[in-house]
């Protein structure tokens, strides 16, 4: 796989045609791993994951494309829990 910082809290994660690969277990897994390292700061992030296949041609723009919707959408969906009082 393939991750990309996109400024900011914002990543990428494009992910080789992997049907054994459960991309939002990694990506948890990963979330994890930067909180342990963070200890007891505060660490938040957005990521974006879709699948890429570099022998199709243009599947990469594809691919950040999507990768962007999700990132948004995790973005968006991740911001509302601390906007519950």
């Amino acid at each position: 796989y393939y991750a990309f910082r996109t400024g900011g809290d914002e990543f990428f994660l494009l992910v080789k045609d992997s049907p054994d690969l459960d991309r939002t277990a990694l990506i948890s897994k990963i979330r994890t791993l930067f909180q342990d390292m963070a200890g007891s700061t505060a660490v938040d992030f957005s990521v974006g994951s879709t699948e890429y296949d570099p022998g199709k041609k243009n599947d990469l723009l594809r691919s950040i494309s999507l990768a962007d919707s999700m990132m948004y959408k995790d973005k968006y969906q991740d911001r509302s829990i601390y906007d519950q009082d």
